[in-house]
């Protein structure tokens, strides 16, 4: 009896070890996703109200990014106090325009505003004089619409007065998700379906945020007065074809390299000498051949992601010793200490490992693909815990744990050099 209860306790463990990560998985997938959607509705909130305040203002894309800053105060943390109101929309500023490794402004910033609508050909066919000269651009009156004629369309515009007094937005917000182990498997996984066709989302899977997009339309309570520049979409709709094109499919796409459990790594399958990342996943067929450990000190400057002269040196050492090694791939991965906040840990150990990847391809690495995966404070050889000391102190207790491993891969069976 002592022994069927011992194995059955060994059977209960052996099944948890299998199925609680599984669990776990799903578990923070649940809460991100749950995240996401409350997200989004308070997205679609700023988005109205910044329609609002263009409709109001003459179509104003001034007036319509300040209203949508000032909208997305609830996402940031809202407050009930005039001074936790001015904190939260402090906060919303600064991770819409500014860089969080830096503190300057990014180009692009991490949102984008679109006046989609009324387009140039609007004001072709609608244009006032009289209201040209009391705003000092072409303007498209917005009085009396109901006792217009809905029936009378222009020919540049493919619109009516009404249809021409509608303000039309698209929103992309590069939303940034900060569940651990899901919101890198979910980026990684909406950044495998990119069809490249959009630069601007392609840039904020590259930030490691996802574009969340949304239009809003109402109707113009304002004179509309042309922007600079305006958009042009000319005709009777679908770009001047009266017929609906309907939607074009896009070719389907292999799935992405996953050799983590969050499908943390970047880059091309080695299997697929084209680039363009099919082939499956790398991790059946592949072994590390060898490893180096290069000191994150040596490369860069503290908190910093520019490679320093001394680091230029050792990738030089590098790339003469990779040109004597036979492999298939190299796998990048970057690590900080625990110092600073997880999420900039995790950007700043990615573009160390980017930094290092960009120099090797640069300067006569062996042409290889390779991955890069920045793994943050994760695996540290030193832990906080035993660098009880502060400032510059615990800052040179912690150097073992900034490094970036250079794992020289190759696939089973493969003798390529």
């Amino acid at each position: 009896m002592t022994t069927t209860k011992a194995s059955q306790r060994g059977s209960a463990m052996i099944e948890f070890t299998i199925v609680g990560p599984v669990l776990t998985l799903l578990g923070t997938m649940i809460i991100q996703y749950c995240l996401l959607f409350n997200a989004k509705n308070l997205l679609n909130h700023a988005s109205f109200m910044a329609a609002r305040a263009g409709s109001m203002d003459h179509a104003s894309l001034g007036s319509v990014d300040a209203a949508y800053r000032r909208a997305l105060i609830p996402a940031y943390g809202g407050g009930v106090s005039q001074q936790q109101l001015i904190e939260s929309y402090g906060k919303a500023v600064a991770d819409l325009t500014l860089d969080p490794a830096t503190g300057k402004p990014l180009d692009p910033p991490n949102y984008k505003i679109e006046l989609l609508n009324p387009t140039k050909e609007s004001f072709d066919d609608w244009n006032d004089a009289a209201l040209q000269a009391k705003y000092g651009k072409r303007a498209i009156p917005n009085s009396g619409l109901s006792y217009k004629d809905p029936s009378q369309v222009k020919s540049n515009s493919g619109q009516n007065i009404q249809d021409a007094n509608l303000i039309k937005l698209k929103i992309t917000h590069g939303y940034e998700m900060k569940v651990p182990l899901a919101s890198t498997m979910m980026q990684f996984m909406m950044k495998w379906g990119d069809t490249n066709k959009d630069s601007y989302a392609t840039d904020l899977y590259d930030r490691r945020r996802i574009p969340v997009v949304t239009y809003v339309t109402l109707e113009m309570q304002s004179d509309p007065v042309e922007p600079d520049p305006s958009v042009s979409a000319p005709g009777m709709g679908n770009n001047g074809k009266p017929t609906d094109p309907g939607f074009t499919e896009d070719p389907a796409k292999d799935p992405p390299i996953c050799a983590t459990i969050g499908c943390g790594v970047t880059g091309t399958n080695p299997n697929d000498p084209s680039g363009t990342g099919g082939g499956g996943s790398v991790c059946p067929g592949s072994n590390t051949t060898s490893s180096t450990t290069l000191p994150a000190d040596v490369l860069f400057e503290f908190g910093q992601s520019t490679l320093t002269p001394q680091g230029k040196q050792q990738l030089d050492a590098l790339i003469a010793s990779a040109k004597t090694k036979t492999f298939d791939w190299v796998d990048l991965v970057g690590y900080t200490d625990p110092l600073g906040s997880a999420a900039l840990n995790d950007q700043l150990s990615l573009a160390r490992a980017n930094a290092v990847k960009a120099y090797l391809q640069a300067n006569g690495f062996p042409d290889k693909p390779i991955t890069t995966e920045g793994r943050g404070s994760q695996d540290a050889p030193v832990p906080l815990s035993a660098c009880s000391a502060s400032g510059q102190e615990q800052i040179t207790c912690l150097a073992r744990d900034r490094r970036v491993v250079v794992n020289f891969m190759s696939n089973q069976g493969s003798s390529s050099k």
